[in-house]
């Protein structure tokens, strides 16, 4: 071997990464993952809300009403007068079933 094959060092280049693991996840895919985990946490915030909302509502209220009367009539195989729904509590009362 010659000086002139002993002074040519192999070229490298002038910025060098940081050699990545097989597990690193690419900063855009992260970006693209916590954007898409933000908005399914924006779509369960507001379908809950939704939900919170509509319990509380009086047509909700009268549907979980005609469906215990129904249901108490149908094993009692009598016509009970009033039920009370108190969502809160997830409680129902009854009146007049005998």
């Amino acid at each position: 071997m010659t000086e002139e094959t002993a002074d040519k060092a192999p070229e490298q280049p002038s910025e060098q990464r940081p050699e990545q693991s097989p597990d690193a996840i690419p900063p855009v895919r992260r970006r693209i993952l916590r954007n898409l985990f933000l908005a399914f946490c924006l779509f369960t915030g507001t379908v809950f809300a939704a939900l919170s909302w509509y319990i509380t509502t009086d047509s909700f209220q009268q549907a979980v009403r005609r469906r215990v009367i129904a249901s108490a009539e149908k094993l009692t195989a009598d016509a009970s007068n009033s039920a009370n729904y108190t969502p809160s509590r997830s409680a129902c009362a009854l009146t007049r079933a005998t």
